[in-house]
């Protein structure tokens, strides 16, 4: 591994670190109190989400553009549809299952009234 690869990898679980420590905080703060099983779940499919996000911008790019271009005579100069569009959607789909899944067990009545959480 090189020099620029390891220190990447450095910053990158550093910013992860600082992320979950201040989740952990923000938690505390407004009394969720999730276990670490909560945290690991999330992280796991917050990457699995990435993954696929990522996943589907390469395709994007690669099969759709080409289509697009070909078929509807639709060109995307800076590749805006496969690297913010697509996975953008993906992403919205996915927040719109998570925040319809959550129950009240785990966030209590923050859920219902966001009032305590935002002030």
């Amino acid at each position: 591994m090189s020099r620029f690869s390891l220190n990447y990898l450095g910053i990158f679980f550093i910013i992860i670190s600082l992320l979950s420590f201040f989740n952990i905080i923000y938690s505390y703060y407004f009394n969720l109190y999730l276990n670490i099983y909560t945290y690991i779940f999330t992280l796991f499919i917050s990457l699995i989400i990435g993954a696929i996000a990522g996943t589907l911008s390469v395709v994007g790019y690669v099969y759709i553009q080409p289509y697009l271009k070909k078929k509807l005579k639709l060109h995307d100069t800076c590749g805006v549809h496969n690297l913010h569009g697509m996975p953008g959607i993906l992403g919205g789909i996915s927040g719109f299952i998570s925040a319809s899944v959550v129950s009240d067990s785990l966030y209590g009545d923050s859920i219902q009234h966001p009032t305590h959480l935002f002030p």
